[in-house]
């Protein structure tokens, strides 16, 4: 356990999965944290859980895809900390459904929550770092923004702009030796998320298997607060993806929509919503989604045995050309 108690980090949505993970890791590490998300109750009941005492806590309620809310949690970690050292872009909301059905205020909203924000707290934190004269952003992007995600384009969408915003910032900042852009790229991840989402598939989702906590993400978010990374990956399935999608592209697409079409778009008929699009969700907050539990001894086989399947299968096409 490091002693982070000089690190000031200012985190977005904070009251659930990996950014509750987050918070708490950072707690047990002694660092001064300013927590923001859209509940105050929400906010004050993770308050009371960390146990911090003032001077190493501030909690803001706000929504990224404000500029002004945005502005002012900077402005308030600085007033309360006197600097800010990381920022970390983890807020986002999802959808589920095909494109055409997903209606477009909807998109518009997802791409506002988790790009403009993460443009927002870019922007607001680079400002800050370079008064300073160091800092660290981390954005948090997805496995989806580099492989693809059907019936969740415009969450694919998104995450696809986080990694050419940090990847662009990154160059420009390039004379700037003490200022670092990081971008997380996390496989599935057992959070609330699904739970969570506007669904227009008229169906049940269900969650995949589990691969990775959120506190596996927590960890990393916590080493690159003192040792900066441009690229992290998380969770066993991110290479085995990236591999299937860069080799085979054609046929990890069709596996892809076969896997999400039959495995995670249920029978059960359920009704339009928009989730938490547009209010937090009332339910209890926490960092895990619930649907991994008793799932211990699932495993990436049926994802390894389809990559492996995709790369046979290319192998004896390639021959016999």
């Amino acid at each position: 356990m490091a002693d982070l108690k000089d690190l000031v980090v200012v985190l977005t949505g904070a009251t659930s999965g990996i950014g509750r993970a987050t918070a708490f890791k950072f707690a047990q590490n002694n660092a001064k944290m300013l927590l923001a998300a859209r509940s105050e109750k929400d906010l004050e009941e993770l308050s009371k859980e960390l146990g911090l005492p003032e001077e190493r806590l501030r909690t803001i309620p706000a929504d990224v895809s404000n500029l002004d809310q945005v502005e002012s949690l900077a402005k308030a970690a600085v007033n309360h900390f006197g600097r800010i050292d990381v920022w970390i872009n983890n807020a986002a909301v999802t959808a589920f459904g095909q494109f055409e059905d997903i209606p477009i205020h909807d998109m518009k909203r997802i791409l506002e929550v988790n790009l403009w924000g993460c443009i927002y707290g870019a922007r607001v934190a680079v400002r800050q770092f370079r008064k300073q004269g160091q800092g660290t952003l981390i954005n948090i992007a997805s496995v989806a923004g580099v492989v693809g995600q059907p019936f969740s384009v415009p969450y694919s969408i998104s995450k696809f702009g986080i990694r050419g915003l940090s990847i662009s910032l990154e160059q420009e900042l390039k004379a700037e030796k003490d200022i670092h852009v990081c971008t997380v790229i996390p496989s599935t991840i057992d959070t609330p998320i699904y739970a969570h989402a506007a669904n227009y598939t008229g169906k049940r989702i269900i969650p995949p298997v589990k691969v990775s906590p959120a506190e596996k993400v927590a960890e990393v978010l916590l080493d690159l607060s003192q040792n900066p990374e441009k690229k992290t990956y998380v969770g066993k399935s991110t290479n085995l993806m990236r591999l299937g999608k860069s080799l085979f592209p054609n046929l990890f697409d069709k596996y892809v929509y076969y896997t999400t079409r039959k495995k995670e778009i249920g029978d059960e008929q359920v009704e339009d919503n928009t989730g938490n699009l547009y209010e937090p969700s009332k339910e209890k907050p926490r960092i895990d989604g619930g649907w991994a539990a008793g799932k211990k001894n699932r495993s990436l086989l049926p994802l390894t045995i389809g990559i492996g399947l995709i790369m046979g299968v290319a192998m004896i096409y390639t021959a016999k050309k």
